[in-house]
């Protein structure tokens, strides 16, 4: 499942070599736990590890990927340092503080990646399900298109309210949730961050900055297994998936 184009935005996009190309993962663990009742979901465990280590090691053992870098809050790196060091996860090479917001915080994580870098991979670091396949396909699809996102087809009806009140049930075709890993050229991402924080475009997320260079990202097959925590029965969900998938 590949949907939608690239835009047209000169040079800013590239074919880019499989064979030699360097790929930065940047996760991005930064959050507060603000809706989890007072467990930090990161630190949480599951199964043999905690759900962060979970997280990092897909792509620790990702073929695809060269380097981690890794996102957290001001008051966890040193706690971070030694999840990295205990779990043996030495891909990564960095872990950086976050900022107030998400965008910050993958803008922290992108400063901190390889010179080599051509790709980046953008990843929520309480989403702990990705998978090989899913990781191969977005960078690839990034690699010729300029950027990627993994999705899956929205299933459930949807209202439109205001007030509680149902004003509209939104037509499901061609809509999709958008799920992480999130891939881009690195230099395409570099100059829509540029762009939007000079001011002359908004956006909330890494794929919404390129969107504002003129580029649709191409979107390819995520999971429902990729579940992003978020509410303390998530916790119990990714359990059941663990034992799924033999983690």
């Amino acid at each position: 499942m590949i949907r939608g184009a690239a835009g047209a935005v000169g040079a800013a996009i590239k074919l880019i070599d499989k064979k030699t190309m360097f790929v930065s993962a940047v996760i991005v663990a930064a959050g507060s736990s603000s809706r989890m009742n007072g467990v930090d979901k990161l630190f949480a465990p599951l199964k043999s590890e905690p759900l962060l280590a979970a997280t990092v090691r897909v792509f620790q053992n990702s073929k695809t990927v060269n380097e981690i870098v890794l996102v957290m809050r001001e008051e966890d790196l040193a706690r971070g340092r030694e999840l990295c060091a205990m779990h043996g996860l030495d891909k990564v090479t960095a872990v950086v503080a976050g900022g107030k917001t998400r965008a910050d915080s993958s803008g922290a994580g992108l400063a901190s990646v390889s010179r080599r870098a051509d790709i980046v991979l953008i990843h929520d670091g309480d989403r702990p399900f990705a998978d090989q396949d899913m990781i191969f396909r977005t960078v690839s699809a990034a690699s010729r298109w300029g950027a990627a996102a993994a999705a899956v087809p929205v299933t459930s009806t949807v209202k439109r309210a205001v007030d509680d009140a149902v004003t509209e049930t939104v037509s499901r075709k061609d809509l999709y949730e958008i799920q992480t890993p999130q891939a881009f050229q690195l230099q395409l991402l570099k100059a829509a961050r540029k762009k939007v924080l000079a001011g002359t475009a908004e956006a909330t997320d890494d794929c919404m900055m390129v969107e504002a260079m003129g580029v649709r990202p191409v979107l390819v097959d995520g999971s429902r297994l990729n579940i992003k925590i978020t509410f303390p029965e998530d916790l119990v969900l990714a359990e059941a998936i663990a034992d799924r998938l033999g983690r």
